[in-house]
């Protein structure tokens, strides 16, 4: 019996991937085609359309590769930090990474807001690299702090991150008071997490992709290396694994992983605890497909949530931040997908 679970499993990740694949193409479709104006599909694929439609296509185009990214990046990195942690329960914003995002995101804005001379796609890019630069600086100093006798003391990591995002939300509260009008408008929205920032460059969507895309591929080529690890890190040192070298790879690119998604969304909330849980429960915990499984659920969870965030916007009478949305909807799901399979383990 054992051996067929073996056989089937790899199997059904695949059959999971193309599924997921297949679906993200259709949902992408519907993306492009829905809206406030519509397109017909017939006008996205022969590309005939005049200035204004060509317009709004684009806007919709790179709202839905944003969406992609982040979504695929924030899964991604939810599914490496419940690895390293060993814990189901942890999220991407557990560690204190995004924490130090949302200061330095904050801080930029602070002059940004007497900067008026400055185009809006180049305070985008300014905002993006201040965030990403506060990420980075929590992560190597939680990695730091969490680093104990040549390893990383993963209860020292948790609890400093759980301190760490509580004095980071003290001072990013301290610095939305000095901010007034518009600018405090888009540091509240920022930090609920939206994709509906017009003034995002191409490049810097195209740069969190990239970095998506490589921290997937990485993962899933250290894919055997987290099952060992899963199992006990003494059973790990037996197949010729390094747990703590594992684990500082793991750590440095979850939180890259976070550092980008953060700085050009928000705080896009559950992505990275539901999707990587719902996964692991419908393909099993293999880590070497279970990454790619979680980059194409979390791409489909985040893009299918800013498309009804776009539809209901007119209901509404005003865009509804997509980190909103996905923390109405991921925090019952989870809570149904927690309850069941509490039950499951009850009649085992």
């Amino acid at each position: 019996m054992r051996n067929e679970i073996r056989h089937r499993e790899p199997v059904a990740g695949w059959v999971g991937v193309l599924a997921l694949a297949v679906g993200l193409v259709v949902l992408l479709m519907a993306y492009l085609s829905l809206g406030h104006v519509s397109l017909t599909p017939l006008d996205l694929l022969t590309g005939e359309l005049d200035a204004t439609y060509g317009l709004l296509l684009e806007l919709r185009l790179k709202r839905a590769a944003m969406a992609i990214g982040v979504g695929a990046s924030l899964a991604v990195s939810g599914c490496a930090f419940q690895a390293l942690l060993r814990n189901a329960l942890a999220d991407p914003f557990i560690v204190g990474v995004s924490g130090g995002a949302a200061v330095g995101g904050t801080l930029v804005m602070l002059p940004l807001a007497s900067l008026v001379a400055l185009g809006s796609a180049l305070q985008a890019t300014v905002v993006f690299a201040g965030s990403f630069a506060g990420a980075l600086g929590a992560t190597v100093l939680l990695f730091g702090m969490s680093w104990v006798r040549g390893m990383i003391a993963t209860n020292h990591l948790l609890l400093m991150g759980v301190v760490f995002n509580f004095f980071a939300s003290a001072v990013v509260m301290f610095m939305k008071s000095l901010l007034v009008g518009h600018r405090l408008h888009e540091v509240l929205f920022w930090l609920m997490g939206t994709l509906a920032s017009e003034s995002v460059s191409w490049g810097l969507v195209l740069l969190v992709a990239a970095i998506a895309v490589w921290g997937t591929m990485l993962l899933s080529a250290w894919g055997r290396g987290l099952d060992a690890l899963a199992v006990g890190e003494e059973f790990a040192h037996g197949t010729g694994v390094d747990p703590e070298r594992l684990k500082r790879r793991l750590f440095v690119v979850a939180a890259l992983l976070v550092a980008g998604a953060v700085s050009i969304a928000g705080f896009v909330g559950f992505v990275g605890l539901v999707v990587p849980h719902m996964m692991r429960l419908v393909f099993g915990a293999r880590h070497r497909l279970l990454f790619a499984l979680c980059a194409l659920g979390g791409a489909f969870f985040l893009l299918a949530s800013d498309l009804v965030a776009r539809l209901i916007t007119p209901l509404v009478g005003t865009q509804l931040p997509v980190g909103v949305l996905t923390s109405l909807v991921g925090g019952p799901l989870f809570i149904v997908m927690l309850v069941r399979a509490q039950r499951h383990e009850v009649v085992s």
